[in-house]
């Protein structure tokens, strides 16, 4: 299986993803560090597109995207191939479904591009990669990599933070794919209600994850699965995943997740275990928990709450989001080593 390479600049605001003819995608966690920007490994269309924007990235990523059982439909819509709106609650991982349903139709040198409209940063470069895009459908590219540039697909999450003047910059771009100009396919994800400038686009609602309970617990399994120090989860603390309103989705789940990993490494977990990591401060008297604790169980649930919203998270918290950041950052340091402690014993 190739090695997953990654091209980073800037804040990394925006992640392109290039297929290479004949191999699979797989979507994986990109590694830690960045590498200078290497202009071979990008297809020649995008040449000049991303490479001076601060937040650019490239990515070679190889194998499929696993999607739980209750979105496979989604990928089996009637699709125009035009633009896309896909409407969901909090914590629903629309990028994951938005590299699905690019890899079920790219060809060799398309890209997969990800923005994250509530990054630092990301106004300012999504604007211009809108522009530079429309420039290049409007002077036209030779029909191999008109192909690839049709096959590529535009991913804007959390489309309800972008200004009026943003979106309008991203629907130009829908409505000159519309018109046979060669422009990747957009889609756009929400959390609230659509404004009326997407009302003409095609929209996919996102079902949410209270209603596929199969989905929860084939998704806690897949995470499990290969890891040597997984706990082991009796009946009881099925049933207590299938209950749960799941109002953070997937997104909660994955912290529900990490902290049955953290709390019970090889270990059996019934009921009570599980209502433990759902919350963490449940059934324990705030004096047996030391102030460190406290405070990261604090902060990742104000995190769940607020969909990870880290700007957002810091006002209620009352800190800054540099501070924010350090203390993420110390957390994630802690529990890698604990990771590696584990596989040695």
């Amino acid at each position: 299986m190739k090695s997953e390479r990654k091209r980073t600049k800037g804040i990394g605001a925006m992640t392109s993803t290039t297929q290479r003819e004949g191999s699979k995608m797989r979507h994986a966690g990109s590694r830690a560090g960045a590498r200078s920007a290497d202009p071979r490994l990008a297809p020649s269309w995008s040449r000049g597109i991303f490479q001076d924007l601060d937040g650019a990235q490239e990515q070679l990523v190889d194998g499929p995207v696993r999607l739980p059982r209750g979105l496979q439909g989604l990928l089996e819509a009637d699709d125009d191939g035009q633009a896309l709106v896909l409407r969901a609650d909090a914590g629903a991982d629309l990028n994951r479904f938005s590299r699905a349903l690019h890899v079920r139709d790219a060809v060799a040198e398309s890209l997969f591009l990800s923005l994250d409209a509530r990054s630092r940063g990301a106004s300012s470069a999504g604007r211009e990669i809108a522009r530079r895009l429309g420039a290049l459908a409007l002077e036209g590219v030779d029909e191999r990599h008109r192909e690839a540039v049709l096959a590529s697909t535009l991913f804007v999450d959390h489309a309800d933070t972008l200004a009026e003047d943003g979106l309008a910059d991203f629907c130009k771009l829908a409505e000159l794919r519309r018109k046979g100009r060669p422009t990747p396919r957009l889609v756009l994800g929400y959390r609230s209600s659509l404004p009326a400038e997407v009302a003409d686009l095609r929209a996919l609602p996102w079902p949410a994850l209270t209603t596929r309970p199969d989905d929860v617990l084939a998704m806690v399994v897949e995470t499990l699965e290969d890891r040597i120090d997984a706990p082991q989860l009796d009946q009881e603390a099925l049933a207590v995943l299938r209950q749960h309103d799941w109002s953070g989705g997937e997104l909660e789940l994955a912290r529900i997740v990490d902290e049955l990993m953290r709390r019970f490494p090889r270990a059996k977990v019934a009921a009570a275990e599980m209502r433990l990591a759902i919350d963490p401060c449940s059934g324990i008297p705030a004096p047996d928990l030391p102030l460190a604790d406290l405070e990261e169980q604090q902060i990742y649930r104000v995190l769940d709450a607020n969909d990870w919203n880290r700007t957002r998270s810091a006002q209620i918290l009352g800190i800054d989001v540099k501070t924010l950041y350090n203390k993420l950052k110390r957390y994630e340091s802690r529990k890698r080593r604990l990771e590696r402690s584990r596989q040695v014993d």
